[in-house]
């Protein structure tokens, strides 16, 4: 894990105790035990809130590790580097643009997806595509076309892929 000297190991690890990715959540674990015991009616209405959010992510999360389960099984690194590396050129930009259009759920959820992809090769660009393509919904036409019309949905539609890739362009050249 970076930030921890360089060496990728918890912080705890050399004397045996708890590991870094442990802390988040005992930390959480032991809040709301203390809350239980100062004001117990609060801490079950938030442990009620917590585990309703849970259940709302559960399933795009669910469906995005499915995805890298897939992926893990059927992609390797070749295939990744010749549809998203460097030398993809316009095939890449039309299947991070498709993907990211096509994705639904919370962002936070494809994150892992995309981590997964850049340590496959997957550039800057292509990930910075895929993410700003989320914004065109193309299930939210039929309302958009009843409420603006046709001509607006199309314009408004190209100007949104266009400044997608502009922003992938942009952020590709300064990372």
């Amino acid at each position: 894990m970076k930030g921890m000297g360089g060496t990728g190991k918890s912080a705890f690890s050399g004397r045996g105790l708890l590991s870094f990715r442990l802390l988040f959540p005992l930390a959480v674990v032991s809040l709301y035990a203390v809350l239980f015991m100062a004001l117990p009616a609060k801490a079950a209405s938030a442990a009620g809130i917590s585990l309703r959010i849970f259940r709302i992510i559960l399933i795009p999360m669910s469906l995005v590790f499915f995805l890298m389960l897939l992926m893990n099984h059927f992609l390797n690194a070749a295939w990744v580097t010749k549809s998203l590396g460097g030398g993809s050129g316009m095939r890449g930009l039309m299947f991070s643009s498709a993907a990211g259009i096509i994705s639904f759920g919370p962002i936070y959820a494809w994150y892992p997806l995309l981590k997964d992809l850049k340590g496959r090769g997957a550039t800057d660009m292509n990930i910075a595509l895929f993410l700003a393509s989320r914004g065109i919904k193309p299930f939210l036409f039929p309302l958009m076309i009843s409420y603006f019309g046709i001509t607006y949905v199309a314009v408004l539609t190209f100007f949104m892929l266009a400044s997608s890739l502009a922003v992938a362009a942009l952020l590709d050249r300064m990372v």
